[in-house]
């Protein structure tokens, strides 16, 4: 069913690429990579240095409309096991950082559909 899933997955990121306005203000997803094409298991918004600290209203807008938002992945190297480990020892990266501090999920399961409520 792997194909399958993947054709849903595409087919929504095609519906979000198409529907969300490019924006100055933040980065959405790359359709296709050097020798890759996304697949869109998620769909991640990464908000601009201008808006970095307007996180939390814009998430709250958008579950005012009913549009749920999930925060993106915490940096492995500030993972507390990780570190317990001895893995990161005082190390930074800072793209990781901020991409788990400005950047959120928008809702792409595999059950969404184009109904609008």
């Amino acid at each position: 069913k792997i194909k399958y899933f993947i054709s849903i997955k595409r087919n929504i990121g095609a519906i979000y690429q198409k529907n969300i306005i490019s924006n100055k203000n933040f980065n959405k997803p790359q359709k296709i990579f050097k020798n890759s094409k996304n697949i869109y298991w998620v769909y991640g918004i990464v908000l601009k240095n201008k808006f970095q600290n307007k996180i939390k209203v814009i998430k709250q807008k958008l579950l005012k409309n009913n549009i749920e938002t999930r925060d993106f992945f915490y940096p492995l190297h500030k993972q507390p096991i990780l570190k317990k480990l001895g893995f990161f020892k005082n190390e930074r990266y800072p793209n990781a950082e901020y991409i788990s501090e400005n950047g959120f999920y928008i809702p792409s399961g595999l059950g969404m559909t184009k109904k609008i409520t």
